[in-house]
């Protein structure tokens, strides 16, 4: 844009700016239409660039200064008092010609920050924190590389730290919750799939995630090699994913298989955390909110800024978050500590060094509400838990981090990521089921009742060390990768898994329950557990190649091949017998391959086919384990990127296929349901039996006009069973549609205007969010184990929803803001999750508010 005088008392003068974050170039004209003089800067020395928003009353110097922050610009004033930003040339030196100025001017700088970022202000080149944007600048949960999301050939989507903030999602649990296609379970006694298999184990406190009608078993952080998750499933997982999010810039999934780099390719995807680095500059902020259910939490963050002549940064957080659930007896807790130290000891190295230590305390709840026999729903009231007061669960975790990026050469960088991610969960909680009896009769008896008593260690070690760069072949420019990754999966018993049934309790109806009648028993009167895995381990050494080949500057094609060679051992106890077991396995599939066409500078159409291998973890007879899953999985889709990258949009078409799927085998007397009824892996028949799904993923995020961000997406899902012979042959019969067909979510926040320059100064400093969320029918129908009448067949129904939601801000200055969330504003009453005749049936959560207060120092 043209230059225009600047003179000094402009340059003196304080304007009161109200600007969202966003593009740089917006902003900064933004800030030059608020102070009635433009500013000079060239579209390429913006380009690709963000600000974060600015808010309060200062001098126009001092708005451009921190619009500029955490970039390699400077903001200079020329002899003839004109205002330019220009790209710092490296010399350090503190005069210059503007552009748009007149020859021979001297430029005298008011802004000379020299830190390398995108605006972001860290080290994270795809860090959304201080953007203000609901869009990111790239991800690297589907690739290795920070590829942004129009030119990654997945379905991908990220929670900003924008969107976090504007939500009030402070959990894994809410942000899951919040991503375009996923739902989040509490997996006690529901029938989701996990590589298509039956969960039914975990409680309140050990949710489980959902897409595309599969669990999700992946989690990395940072991009490093994942965290496997579930407590039921093909991992057998028992570390549960409490993670606050204070420690994290931003939330993002890769939808569909991503086995090349996570090593388990299952068509749910990956889930992804980046960390919060150190800042560039000292600061500290307070975050304090209360809310519905006697919630209140307090989260602090601390930045030293440059230590040591520019050596070392330090990052840290601490955070206490206390609420009761909205039904009886059931509450948690949550203590966070989080330290992230950076180091640069050199020019283009990068060490990160920290750790995360977490306590989460509750009351369980395990296994939902059951149903009437039939699979009609039962008249509980939503404060509903079957559970007991004095039930309590502790997670203790830590996690201890590495992470160094090394740079080699020009456009070559060697990149580690080390973790040991160590979980103690120790539980004692009564338990509620109506396993042997197929359901609650319609007098609302027929349920066992449990005293459960363990101490479960779950420690995981991962790393993952790769060199990618970029380089031509023949003219042709080339993105090679070359990694290495190791898995170490460690989990015990602390002693044994014991319990108690208590005495004559099936007379006892559930809906009149009260826990007082039930108390906890000494551990000597304890028998130990029917079924337990006392001890388990699985060990992955991969190595993986990948290469993004560009043949045009239009055609970008991608070739990855993974290695994996896994060692599982297994100690089993089942009816006083155990059982040891041991598998080892090898795989090199077919390489992935995508292919990205740039149809514009903003437009892509991409193709993609993966391959899926899981090593099983489930037994057909007990000691005896069922032979890996396979399959692929293709995907078609168009992506857009518009207004600098501020807004996106996708549309992609899946089919995935599941190959030798386990199906429990219920006429197996050592299976679930039949006198062992936490006896989750076995007995299972792997036959051949085929699952299909298909669907469609749409979702635009990002920001549509200024100061007016949105997040819309649609997802449908399909799915079928083509069921083995020997399955057929043992009557097992499973239809189960507990993901939804249709998901839509969506949630935008803008700021109020009138057209009348009076209100819409007032209304400048306020903001306003809404949202729906829309949730299809669900269905689960199966034949059930009954005491008595063997196999019975039933149906569990749940109804579709659609809830409402809304946000108001503040915004008192740029450093602080006061903001109120408001969720199921109608308070409809509705089932979240479909589960069996047994349990998994879950109501959703009723009209909460939250009231919070940001205050940055």
């Amino acid at each position: 844009m043209l230059a225009a005088a600047y003179p000094a008392a402009a340059q003196e003068r304080t304007v009161e700016f109200s600007i969202e974050g966003g593009a740089l170039g917006t902003v900064l004209t933004a800030i030059g239409s608020a102070a009635a003089a433009p500013i000079s800067f060239s579209p390429d020395a913006v380009r690709d660039l963000r600000s974060g928003p600015i808010f309060g009353r200062m001098t126009v110097n001092e708005a451009v200064s921190r619009a500029i922050s955490g970039t390699r610009l400077r903001a200079v004033v020329g002899a003839s008092e004109t205002l330019s930003v220009v790209a710092l040339n490296g010399s350090q030196q503190t005069s210059a010609t503007a552009p748009g100025a007149a020859a021979g001017d001297v430029a005298t700088d008011i802004a000379d920050i020299d830190v390398s970022g995108n605006g972001s202000r860290t080290s994270d080149a795809i860090a959304t924190e201080g953007s203000g944007s609901y869009s990111a600048p790239g991800a690297n949960v589907a690739t290795k590389s920070n590829l942004a999301i129009k030119d990654t050939a997945k379905s991908v989507s990220v929670l900003s730290d924008q969107q976090l903030k504007d939500r009030h999602l402070t959990s894994l649990n809410d942000a899951v919750a919040a991503l375009p296609g996923l739902t989040v379970t509490p997996p006690g006694g529901a029938a989701v799939q996990s590589g298509s298999t039956s969960v039914v184990a975990g409680s309140n406190l050990s949710t489980s995630f959902q897409s595309r009608g599969y669990t999700i078993s992946s989690i990395s952080i940072d991009g490093g090699s994942p965290i496997n998750v579930g407590a039921a499933g093909n991992f057998q997982s028992n570390f549960l994913p409490v993670f606050d999010l204070s420690a994290y810039d931003s939330v993002s999934v890769v939808r569909g298989s991503a086995g090349q780099y996570s090593g388990i390719g299952d068509p749910a995807g990956v889930l992804s955390l980046q960390r919060k680095r150190p800042l560039n500059e000292a600061g500290a902020s307070l975050d304090q909110s209360f809310g519905s259910f006697n919630a209140h939490r307090t989260q602090l963050d601390f930045n030293t800024g440059p230590l040591l002549d520019g050596l070392l940064k330090i990052r840290s957080s601490l955070v206490y978050d206390d609420s009761d659930f909205f039904y009886r007896y059931a509450s948690k807790s949550v203590k966070q500590g989080y330290i992230n130290a950076e180091l640069t000891p050199a020019e283009g190295t990068v060490i990160n060094i920290g750790a995360t230590i977490n306590e989460t305390t509750g009351t369980p709840w395990f296994g939902g509400l059951p149903t009437y026999r039939s699979g009609q729903k039962a008249p509980f009231s939503r404060d509903t838990c079957l559970c007991a007061p004095w039930s309590l669960s502790r997670v203790d975790g830590q996690e201890y981090f590495v992470r160094a990026t090394q740079q080699i050469v020009d456009d070559w960088t060697l990149n580690v990521n080390m973790s040991a991610n160590l979980q103690k969960i120790k539980s004692d909680f009564l338990l509620v089921n109506s396993f042997p009896f197929g359901g609650i009769n319609s007098d609302g008896t027929g349920a066992a009742f449990s005293n459960l008593r363990n101490s479960i260690n779950s420690n995981q070690y991962k790393a993952d060390a790769f060199i990618s760069g970029k380089d031509e072949l023949f003219g042709m420019k080339i993105e090679p990768t070359f990694g290495f990754a190791y898995s170490y999966v460690d989990q015990s018993y602390n002693g044994k898994s014991l319990a108690y049934g208590y005495k004559n309790t099936t007379n006892i109806s559930l809906f009149n329950f009260n826990p007082g009648v039930f108390q906890p028993v000494p551990s000597s009167i304890m028998s130990v557990a029917n079924f337990y895995q006392p001890d388990f381990s699985q060990q992955q050494i991969a190595g993986y190649a990948n290469i993004r080949l560009s043949p045009t500057p239009w055609l970008h094609i991608n070739v990855g091949e993974r290695f994996s060679a896994y060692q599982t051992n297994t100690t089993t106890v089942l009816n006083g017998t155990t059982t040891q077991s041991g598998i080892n396995t090898m795989n090199v599939p077919i390489p992935d391959v995508s292919a990205t066409v740039d149809l514009d500078p903003s437009m892509s159409i991409y193709g993609s086919y993966a391959t899926i291998f899981n090593p099983s973890l489930l037994f057909s007879e007990p000691g005896v384990l069922t032979q890996p899953i396979t399959g692929r999985t293709w995907e078609a889709g168009i992506k857009r990127s518009d207004f600098d990258g501020l807004l996106t949009s996708s549309l992609a078409f899946y089919n995935s296929e599941l190959n030798n799927v386990p199906v429990l085998d219920q006429s197996n007397p050592n299976s679930l349901g039949n006198g062992n009824n936490n006896n989750s892996t076995c007995c299972y028949i792997a036959d051949g039996t085929t699952t299909i799904t298909n669907g469609i993923d749409l979702e635009m995020t990002g920001q549509i006009a200024p100061d007016w961000n949105v997040t819309f997406s649609y997802n449908y899902n399909d799915s079928k069973r083509i069921y083995g012979p020997e399955s057929l042959a043992n009557r097992v019969f499973l239809s189960q549609r507990t993901f939804p067909k249709h998901i839509g979510k969506a949630f935008t926040v803008f700021r109020p205007q009138t057209g009348i320059s009076e209100i819409d100064q007032a209304l400048a400093p306020v903001r306003i969010g809404v949202g729906a969320e829309y949730g299809g029918a669900r269905f689960y129908t199966a034949e059930n184990f009954v005491v008595g009448q063997g196999l019975v067949n039933s149906t569990v129904k749940a109804s579709e929803y659609i809830t409402f939601s809304a946000m108001v801000k503040y915004i008192i200055n740029d450093k602080a803001y006061a903001q109120l969330n408001l969720y199921n504003l109608t308070d409809r009453k509705y089932y979240s999750q479909v589960g069996s005749i047994y349990g998994g049936n879950w109501y959703g959560q009723p009209f909460t508010a939250v009231g919070s207060v940001h205050l940055q120092f």
